[in-house]
């Protein structure tokens, strides 16, 4: 086996898609949970801090104006991993690259061998 042939063998496409993800991510979920004293509370949660991602615009989205509020609507998409186990309404806080940070909804995660797709929609009032 030649030093090419092994370097491949040992990388799968999971990790080689992984490379292609500058951002990290927080998913947070809403449900019972231990807090560090052993006590079960229900709230908020972190289920999976910093993780590596990719967030990609799907729309170009829409802008609604009027006298007192421009509201901004559009569509993002989320690439994770696929053994992050993302559920339909989870928040999800992304930290890019230039450390710039945003706040999410997920919608419904669609799994592929290789990757997650999760749609992401982010809406604010300016």
């Amino acid at each position: 086996m030649s030093f090419i042939d092994n370097l491949l063998s040992q990388i799968d496409e999971v990790s080689i898609l992984e490379t292609t993800y500058w951002d990290k991510c927080t998913i947070k979920r809403y449900g019972p949970y231990k807090k560090p004293n052993g006590a079960t509370a229900t709230g908020e949660y972190p289920v999976y801090e910093n993780i590596k991602c990719a967030v990609s615009k799907k729309s170009t989205g829409t802008i609604i104006q009027t006298d007192t509020t421009n509201q901004a609507r559009y569509e993002l998409c989320l690439f994770i991993r696929p053994d992050i186990d993302i559920k339909l309404g989870d928040k999800i806080e992304v930290t890019y690259q230039n450390n710039r940070e945003d706040k999410f909804k997920a919608g419904e995660p669609f799994y592929y061998s290789s990757h997650a797709e999760i749609p992401l929609i982010k809406e604010g009032i300016a």
